[in-house]
């Protein structure tokens, strides 16, 4: 989904006038001046502008530029004209057809496509691994009666409908009982068979996680930024900044309907009469979660479970490696949710295209100004050479299909390259920050 919104203050970022003085001194050494166009004038711009780039203006030739970072309309309704004309140098933030990723419907038909397919190829480990990912999850109104099956045989389970097509927590909400479900199909029938009108948008409804570890007895959970650079070979980068999203309102399972206690999106909790962006504290940087879980629940298990975190966020991109469109102009910033159980198991919430680079205080603009930077920096847009390394400012490289073709034709394509497919895929320099192998 695409979740950009909310207003944006000018980040504060003390490393800003050391960054323009760099450009400043690259100018004249061979480094090129870049042409952007966008739409946004958030921390987008505010970054773009920082690395002394040339903004494109009404007037000038409409693929005159050298990246576009524009919304996912525009490549909808583009891509089938626009992206053949490109030159090479030119990069786009989006691929042709990324809501097989972000649409909330189509993520999970991928990841069980895969799951079968790892079945017929005997990985049953790895097929589980990858139905693991979320939870029980069923799309309506197509998988309505498979629904309704689960539903009676689990009493007094509780699940969560979310619109295929809206972000920010709107239209979500909580099932308990069957009247509710028989009711939402009542009416979705009703209106195309005797109104003629479409009936209720598509949800996905998901079995809802009603033990997520809590701090301070509040629900959060953890927004993530993946950076592809390509899908064939598939290429991910990890960014080791983010934040924990808090509720307001201590966790409770009393009242289903409250969205301030079950929804952590900064969208709804916004919206609370008791909200204060300068005093209510819903935001902890990914490091101080870290620190905090540490100190709580012990290294190890903090490192366990970020480990497993990422091994989420690399079986997601594999779910769709096959169906994306890997154009080479394309690259994309996404925003992964997930959420942690009492049991320390971290669950996919969801993907989103154009993760919001708006912000509400300095401190999270100069995160999200220092994300910008790395991504730009990965890209290499500037006439240098694109980087190597395991690490380009905060982000690491977790996943690389290069590598693994190297390795395995290193190896003869024997069985022992194929073990080590995910291993010497991912980068395991860090682990969002904390260094320790993944051990699978």
């Amino acid at each position: 989904m695409e979740d950009e919104g909310g207003r944006t203050r000018a980040p504060s970022d003390p490393s800003r006038k050391t960054r323009n003085r760099e450009k400043d001194k690259g100018r004249g050494t061979g480094r090129k001046t870049v042409r952007f166009r966008t739409h946004f004038t958030n921390n987008l711009l505010f970054a773009m502008r920082e690395r002394g780039w040339e903004e494109w203006v009404e007037g000038q030739g409409e693929l005159d530029w050298d990246i576009f970072w524009t919304n996912t309309k525009w490549i909808y309704d583009n891509a089938s004209t626009i992206y053949r004309r490109l030159k090479p140098h030119q990069r786009v933030n989006h691929f042709v057809n990324t809501h097989e990723l972000t649409r909330k419907d189509l993520v999970i038909k991928n990841i069980k496509r895969k799951a079968r397919q790892l079945e017929k190829e005997g990985k049953y480990e790895d097929a589980r691994a990858m139905l693991e990912i979320t939870p029980p999850t069923y799309v309506l109104p197509a998988d309505y009666a498979l629904f309704l099956e689960e539903f009676k045989r689990r009493p007094g389970s509780v699940w969560i409908a979310k619109p295929i097509g809206k972000a920010q927590g709107k239209g979500i909400f909580l099932l308990k009982n069957l009247k509710q479900v028989q009711e939402w199909n009542v009416f979705r029938v009703r209106q195309e068979t005797e109104g003629g009108l479409p009936g209720p948008e598509a949800y996905i409804v998901q079995e809802y996680i009603i033990n997520p570890h809590l701090l301070g007895g509040k629900k959060y959970d953890i927004r993530l930024y993946c950076l592809i650079t390509s899908f064939s070979p598939l290429c991910v980068w990890l960014h080791r900044s983010g934040f924990a999203r808090f509720s307001k309102h201590r966790f409770s399972l009393q009242n289903l309907e409250d969205s301030f206690v079950h929804l952590t999106n900064h969208a709804i909790q916004k919206l609370d009469v008791e909200y204060n962006a300068t005093e209510t504290d819903c935001k902890w940087s990914l490091s101080s979660l870290r620190k905090h879980l540490k100190q709580t629940i012990g290294e190890e298990n903090t490192l366990r479970c970020f480990q497993k975190i990422e091994e989420i966020v690399v079986r997601t991109m594999l779910s769709v490696k096959s169906v994306m469109i890997s154009d080479p102009h394309c690259f994309e910033l996404y925003g992964f949710d997930v959420l942690i159980d009492e049991n320390l198991q971290p669950w996919l919430v969801e993907v989103n295209a154009s993760p919001s680079m708006t912000s509400d205080t300095d401190t999270d603009a100069a995160m999200k100004s220092r994300i910008l930077h790395d991504t730009f920096d990965v890209l290499g847009l500037e006439g240098e050479r694109q980087p190597e390394g395991l690490s380009v400012g905060g982000f690491d490289l977790l996943y690389n299909a290069d590598q693994i073709l190297t390795q395995r034709k290193r190896d003869g394509g024997n069985q022992t390259a194929q073990r080590l497919r995910l291993k010497q895929g991912a980068v395991y320099n860090s682990t969002l920050g904390l260094p320790l192998p993944w051990v699978r």
